[in-house]
């Protein structure tokens, strides 16, 4: 634009000057003032093609930006899709997570009852070690008062035996003795017996012997 308006500003000094000096000076002056326009107009061209030349890498340039931004949109695209699976697994991990948290909670929670139970169970064993170990000493005494007993029952045992030996002898001699009994029994009533008869014979004869029997 620059070096067409020039072009038009030499165009009209050129008339102001034909007009100004006349025919003669108007011819010398539009030879040098056309051969300066065909530079313009050169340079004009050599810049029209640059231009172009410059356009025609700008458009490839655009092209190649629209390319890449189409392939820069869909790998957008693509990341889109990518942050909202990762998105929605993130999502899954933190309901996973928080159900996790949830769970570790009530393991906690079971693991302190665990403990308590635990420690009353140990609580618990504890106390029946020392009863048992309680028992234990009543057992031990309980046997030695067992063995004792038993050996004063042996004792008792072996007198009952003696005394039973003795009961047997002192009914044996019981026996003997009733028997002996018997025997005098016997004998006194036969001696009653003949004294009875001695006395019934004493009194048939006039005799008073048996007076005082």
């Amino acid at each position: 634009m620059s070096v067409l308006g020039n072009s038009i500003n030499l165009g009209l000094v050129a008339l102001l000057v034909l007009a100004v000096a006349g025919t003669a000076g108007a011819t010398v002056l539009y030879q040098d003032s056309a051969s300066e326009i065909r530079q313009q107009n050169e340079a004009i061209r050599s810049d029209n093609a640059r231009l172009t030349e410059t356009l025609d890498e700008t458009e490839t340039a655009l092209e190649n930006a629209r390319d890449r931004i189409d392939e820069l949109e869909e790998r957008l695209a693509t990341r889109t899709e990518d942050v909202d699976q990762v998105a929605t697994n993130l999502n899954r991990t933190e309901r996973e997570l928080n159900a996790t948290r949830s769970l570790l909670a009530d393991a906690r929670e079971r693991v302190d009852e665990l403990a308590d139970a635990r420690n009353a169970l140990e609580s618990q064993v504890e106390t029946l070690e020392n009863e048992r170990a309680d028992l234990r000493d009543r057992v031990e005494t309980l046997e030695a008062d067992v063995e004792a007993l038993e050996a004063d029952l042996a004792d008792r045992e072996a007198t009952i035996d003696d005394l039973e030996g003795q009961v047997d002898d002192l009914q044996d001699e019981n026996a003997d003795l009733e028997g002996q009994v018997d025997d005098l029994q016997d004998e006194n009533a036969d001696l009653t017996d003949r004294l009875d008869d001695l006395c019934a014979d004493a009194e048939n004869e006039g005799k008073s012997a048996c007076s005082g029997y």
